[in-house]
């Protein structure tokens, strides 16, 4: 799908799991909220189709593809009370009065907001609007729902707790969710499959542990994950990876090609660059950030500079010298050509 010069989506080929929250994340301009709206009809596919519960829907207008958007912005009618915000779409399609009445207050009552339904949105907070949109689309019985990044308005404690409750209703209804996100925390999370998208296409897809564990390419590695995994760049030599003057045993299992360099991009995830008091590599301790139960230390190796996440407890000074470890059994290695996966990764039994 293009946008005049810009490809929006390109070769996207995606299918939900049914009954499950899948998480669309990447990037700004990834091509995220595209894919939302051609599920919902709101832009057609240059080429491809679109099927929504067994039926094709590439031609069909978005309000009879029996599916429920939640916006960012909510979306609500300001003149009109919560309950009639929650049945408005109800009532556009003539559902009888005792109907909506009854699916109004069930989708109340699962969100939480079934006190508010006399009053006005300008009367309720953020957290509340968002659960009054979070209802108006239960109400609705969809195939589908629909979420465009509907958190990304509320405070940090209020997004931890709408992140709760969006997964309890699903669980509660069985819903089919697709959730846009371009928080990597937020989607890893939310979703029983993660699908990182890039450049209008679809990176890797899977569930949480896999994306994390084992990301298919070097763009997935470095943008999953907080802080940053450290990425070091390498040759493999001997049967060791050697950067940065240290030789790493080469992971089991991992093939380097005889057409390749030997070159390589060496992944280390910060909960993986360990201290130890008398063994390793000597690293000098450039900076420390607090994070609350964790710190982040940011060290030098040689030229190269990584950072290392450590228990609270463990806090030494800027300019210590200190010793880390690198298992090799939790590196991840790509090939820099092409930045793809060779192999290695965390072992997760």
């Amino acid at each position: 799908m293009r946008f005049g010069d810009v490809d929006a989506l390109r070769g996207f080929d995606l299918e939900v799991p049914a009954g499950k929250l899948t998480t669309l994340v990447g990037p700004s301009g990834c091509g995220k909220t595209s894919a939302l709206r051609v599920a919902a009809g709101l832009e057609r596919p240059d080429a491809g189709t679109v099927f929504i519960a067994g039926r094709e829907v590439t031609t069909v207008a978005p309000a009879a593809r029996n599916v429920a958007m939640v916006f960012q912005n909510y979306a609500l009618f300001p003149h009109l009370s919560v309950a009639e915000n929650i049945g408005f779409g109800l009532s556009v399609r003539r559902v009888k009065k005792e109907e909506i009445s009854k699916r109004v207050f069930r989708a109340a009552t699962l969100v939480g907001c079934e006190a508010q339904l006399r009053r006005l949105p300008r009367e309720l907070s953020g957290g509340e609007q968002q659960r009054v949109a979070l209802a108006r689309a239960l109400a609705r019985d969809p195939d589908v729902f629909l979420l465009d990044e509907p958190l990304s308005n509320l405070d940090a404690q209020l997004r931890e707790a709408m992140r709760v409750e969006i997964l309890r209703i699903q669980g509660e209804v069985e819903g089919t969710m697709l959730y846009v996100t371009h928080d990597q925390f937020e989607a890893l999370t939310l979703g029983e499959r993660v699908v990182v998208m890039r450049d209008g296409t679809v990176a890797q897809q899977g569930d949480p542990e896999e994306i994390y564990n084992k990301p298919a390419d070097l763009f997935v590695a470095t943008f999953i994950g907080s802080p940053a995994m450290n990425v070091l760049r390498g040759r493999v030599a001997d049967g060791d990876v050697v950067a940065a003057g240290v030789r790493i045993p080469l992971p089991a299992g991992v093939a380097i090609g005889s057409g390749s360099s030997g070159i390589v991009d060496i992944g280390i995830r910060p909960e993986d660059l360990r201290i130890a008091p008398h063994e390793g590599i000597t690293a000098r301790v450039e900076s420390v950030q607090v994070a609350g139960s964790e710190n982040h230390l940011t060290v030098s190796i040689g030229e190269e500079r990584l950072v290392s996440r450590v228990p609270q407890g463990v806090r030494p000074s800027p300019g210590d010298e200190i010793r880390v470890l690198i298992d090799p059994g939790h590196i991840h290695l790509f090939d820099s050509a092409t930045g793809l996966r060779l192999g290695g990764g965390k072992q997760t039994g």
